[in-house]
């Protein structure tokens, strides 16, 4: 009986230590996987930083993309009103250009008939007209006389009693025309010393070209001035020499 009992005591104390050794051993595991827990939260925490400060890095790098192409737009923007004046800058030095050629034209000869044709090139080739006439006044009846055309049917007359050719030939305005049917497409006086002594009367522009620009309106005040003078000087040379072979 006491074997018994001896028997049933050791074994509920071997049952009893080896459910101590089992619990201190979950205990010790439950530990383990406290520190994992922890070990793995700060990990993830730690991986959370580094996905916000890469989505912020993201963020700020998309934010600076965009001002980078803003920065571009406005460049090119910047780059083609560059190239915009720089183109409109040697445009209006190759008008400098033609009007200096054309005003040494008008003033480089005494020879009539050489003035006449520098007249007629710059309406040509700088103007831009296949159909006009220049008209001088005529001192004795106070009309306009056609000295050369370009582009004129034969017998075409100039009413300078009427109308926009009387504004020019009488009131000294320049005429410009902004209706296709129109009779002349320009009128312009030619004055020396504020009296009208001629007219170029233009008819026609050039197929290609759809209308008066400001270059042309430059033009017309050269020639209202240049022109006048020069024909008037090829008059006096011509009266010289008449009265220097009569003499």
């Amino acid at each position: 009986m006491q074997q018994n009992n001896d028997s049933s005591g050791s074994y509920v104390e071997r049952v009893r230590e080896e459910t101590q050794a089992y619990v201190r051993k979950l205990i010790a595991e439950n530990e383990s996987l406290r520190l994992l827990m922890a070990e793995l939260e700060a990990h993830n925490a730690r991986l959370q930083r580094e996905a916000i400060a890469a989505q912020n890095e993201i963020a700020l790098r998309e934010q600076q993309e965009q001002q980078l192409q803003s920065t571009l737009v406005q460049i090119r923007a910047e780059s083609e009103e560059y190239l915009m004046q720089f183109g409109k800058l040697e445009q209006h030095n190759a008008n400098l250009a033609n009007l200096y050629v054309a005003s040494y034209q008008l003033h480089g000869t005494l020879d009539r008939a050489a003035v006449l044709a520098a007249i007629e090139e710059i309406v040509i080739n700088l103007v831009g007209s296949e159909e006009f006439g220049v008209y001088e006044r005529q001192p004795e009846s106070d009309d306009f006389k056609l000295i050369t055309s370009v582009g004129m049917p034969e017998g075409v007359m100039l009413n300078t009693r009427s109308g926009n050719a009387e504004r020019a030939a009488y009131h000294g305005e320049t005429y410009v025309g902004g209706d296709e049917d129109a009779e002349m497409v320009a009128c312009v006086p030619l004055k020396l010393d504020g009296r009208v002594t001629g007219l170029i009367a233009i008819h026609r522009l050039l197929a290609h070209k759809s209308g008066l620009e400001p270059l042309d309106h430059e033009l017309f005040d050269l020639l209202a001035t240049h022109a006048a003078t020069a024909l008037y000087c090829t008059s006096l040379h011509q009266r010289a020499v008449t009265q220097r072979l009569s003499a």
